[in-house]
Formats: C-alpha cells, structure tokens, sequence
C-alpha cells in the first residue's frame, strides 16, 4: 500500500512540474472576450496583450501557426512576455449579448463574434486583412503591428 502511494506522489510531482516549452499556445478563437478584463490582467501580470486576429477560413493564418508560432523561441516568447488573444474575424456565432456593439459604419448592431472582432481589429490596426498581430500595451495604446510574414527572425524582432 505505502508503495502504491509513493507511486502516486511521485506521478502528481512529475505531471505538475512543466517547463515554458511544454506549455502549448491555443489559436482557438476567443468567444467571451472582454478587452478590459484582458487588460486589466495584463496590468496585474505586467504584460502586454497580443492580439492575433485570424480567420477561419484564411490560409495564410494556418500557415503562420505551423511554420513561425511553433517554433519554440517564439513561443517562449509570447509566454512570457504577453497575454496572447485569438479573435477569429468570419466567425458566425452569435455573440452574448453583454460584448453587441455599434457599428463604426452603420447605425447597425453587430451581434455576431466574427464582426465585433472584425471591428476591433480596423480600429485598432487600421487593417481589415489577416493574419494581424496586434501589440498593446496594458493602457489600450498599440504598440506595433505586423501582417502575414514567413520570416522567424522579422517575428521575433516584432515581438522584442
């Protein structure tokens, strides 16, 4: 029985102890995000909000994940330096009603996921096309933005 239960100890002690590079990065679009409550996260984590706005249906997103936010300096970058948010942009799905917002351009209410985040992404980038990152800081301000790339190294210096 004693020996049973070190066992056990010993597999908990080894499955909660994880490295920076064994913690994956989700590209899964956020359905309830609150920019506020992400930023005042950011301001208790003191770090900045990486916004990765992209598509389903964008080929060029799929591509940027497998070949430059796997590798594994990025990764270990992004995971320290910044609370990173996926906002797909041709979502369909309704949003909850507490995240509608008035359109910029029409007296509409956008009430789906992918318009509000399509809105976002103009306001804050200036840009309609993806992949869009999109560094801000935890006071709203963006810092830097930059499109599709396939380049590691012009990644990594964006994101330094």
């Amino acid at each position: 029985m004693k020996k049973i239960y070190y066992i056990l100890i010993a597999i908990a002690i080894v499955t909660s102890c994880s490295t920076e590079e064994e913690k994956e990065i989700s590209f899964e679009g956020v359905n309830d995000f609150d920019f506020t409550q992400t930023l005042n996260n950011a301001r208790k984590k003191d770090k900045s909000v990486l916004l990765y706005f992209s598509g389903i249906a964008c080929v060029n997103c799929r591509r940027i994940e497998e070949e430059i936010l796997i590798n594994q300096e990025i990764k270990k970058t992004i995971l320290k330096d910044y609370i990173l948010v996926p906002l797909v942009v041709d979502d369909r799905a309704s949003a909850e009603k507490k995240h509608w917002k008035l359109s910029m351009f029409s007296d509409d209410t956008l009430k789906r996921i992918g318009e509000i985040n399509s809105q976002l992404q103009i306001e804050l980038t200036q840009s309609g096309s993806q992949p869009k990152f999109a560094i801000v800081s935890n006071n709203k301000k963006v810092l830097s933005t930059m499109g599709y790339t396939m380049d590691r190294n012009e990644f990594l210096k964006f994101l330094e």
